[in-house]
């Protein structure tokens, strides 16, 4: 079977919400590293550079001095990560954004 302009029009929107929800999900988990580097006293790099990094390369540069806060600082992405997948589950969401927020809790 051919497919239906109704079949496209569907696929579509879930790729759109699927990206968008990986984009969302990835720049959390950024966001909870460079949350926690604050809180211990590290700085995040402050360029737009960086912001672009964590939006869309699930990637955040963090001043770290190699102690106890680089291990608390690298696992904070992953415990967000668990926060936002039971959250959406949670929040009765549609399945799409709670598979793509339990994708990024395993990661």
């Amino acid at each position: 079977r051919i497919m239906a302009r109704d079949d496209v029009g569907y696929l579509i929107a879930a790729l759109v919400e699927i990206t968008t929800c990986y984009l969302a999900c990835g720049f959390l988990h950024e966001l909870g590293h460079a949350l926690v580097a604050i809180a211990l006293g590290c700085l995040p790099t402050l360029t737009l550079r960086n912001l672009a990094s964590a939006a869309f390369l699930r990637k955040v540069h963090i001043q770290v001095h190699g102690d106890w806060r680089e291990i608390a600082i690298r696992h904070a992405g992953w415990f967000t990560s668990v926060i936002v997948a039971i959250g959406t589950w949670t929040a009765g969401l549609s399945w799409v954004v709670a598979f793509v927020a339990l994708l990024t809790a395993l990661e």
